[in-house]
């Protein structure tokens, strides 16, 4: 198990009375998230083709932090056997944002100081990177972008949960913004020539996405990141990220998390991370930050800051 003060393991149960923000679902929710119509499911499978694999190193970390009867050895022993993985670890575990008391020299020294579900949430942002690599061109160039799009947004996340009010979980935050466009990246791997045509109609013609993802697919990039999250045996509350990141409201439960998720999009697009950049004139009155109860002027005076940690932090991956 982990040591006493860190990260539970266990992120599956379906309740958990003393931590309502954490990365498990209650009952209710967990159902009303999952009664989605099974015919509906299976023919965007099967339009979607080929759905990329979770990363290997990926699925076994995930097992160990779902299993309450796992050590640090067993983490650390399916992380140290990717090198370049646990060097991004140790430089990111020893960046100025973890701003740790001494430094952290070894992964054991990671896993125990940062805790199983950061150690996770890293891990993942690691993998996520490669993994549409071997894919057609137009892939790889909406990877690049998307890379840049989606790991600023989840250290923002993080960094707006860790000022928001209320008790959240930064990892749900991190992971949810890392993840919550993953469904544009599989549009653009395996349907290349609509994916062209979505990104005209937005660029040029100035169409909405999800409107124009109806149209021209049939589903949304949010309904297939979380059909993938799903088939990826992903905790609850990161597939509802992953659907409602563009209306927090509509979230059965986590709405908070996933407020600052979408949070988080938004203010990535406004600093320039993203294909178009979305100027954000002004957070007042943003329904957002109202329910996280953020001071909307103090936080667009720290964006520049954030920017620069940002930018700090991506050169770890």
């Amino acid at each position: 198990m982990p040591p006493a003060g860190q990260n539970s393991p266990n992120l599956r149960p379906l309740s958990d009375d003393k931590n309502p923000s954490s990365l498990e679902g209650d009952s209710e929710a967990v159902t009303q998230i999952k009664q989605v119509d099974d015919a509906a499911l299976e023919k965007l499978a099967r339009a979607a083709g080929d759905l990329p694999a979770m990363p290997d190193v990926v699925d076994k970390v995930l097992s160990l932090v779902q299993d309450p009867n796992s050590e640090v050895e067993d983490l650390k022993k399916v992380i140290e056997h990717d090198p370049g993985l646990t060097s991004k670890l140790l430089r990111v575990a020893n960046s100025a944002y973890y701003q740790r008391a001494r430094e952290i020299a070894s992964l054991n020294q990671a896993i125990l100081t940062l805790g199983f579900k950061t150690l996770l949430s890293l891990t993942l942002a690691s993998s996520t990177k490669t993994m549409f690599d071997q894919y057609n061109e137009v892939a790889r160039q909406l990877r690049q972008k998307m890379w840049e799009h989606s790991i600023s947004t989840a250290f923002l996340a993080s960094m707006i949960s860790r000022q928001s009010k209320g008790v959240l979980d930064q990892d749900l935050c991190f992971l949810g913004g890392l993840l919550h466009d993953v469904g544009k990246l599989v549009i653009g791997r395996n349907f290349p020539t609509q994916f062209a045509r979505i990104r005209t109609a937005i660029d040029q013609h100035g169409k909405d996405q999800r409107e124009t993802e109806e149209e021209i697919l049939g589903f949304t990039h949010e309904n297939l990141g979380a059909y993938l999250a799903r088939e990826w045996n992903l905790p609850v509350p990161l597939e509802i990220a992953i659907r409602c990141h563009h209306d927090f409201e509509s979230a059965p439960e986590h709405r908070l998390d996933v407020a600052v998720v979408d949070l988080a999009n938004r203010l990535a697009s406004h600093l320039g991370w993203n294909f178009t950049r979305k100027r954000v004139e002004t957070l007042e009155g943003d329904p957002a930050v109202l329910a996280l109860g953020l001071d909307p002027a103090r936080l667009m005076d720290e964006l520049d800051d954030m920017q620069s940690q940002v930018v700090e932090l991506r050169q770890h991956f």
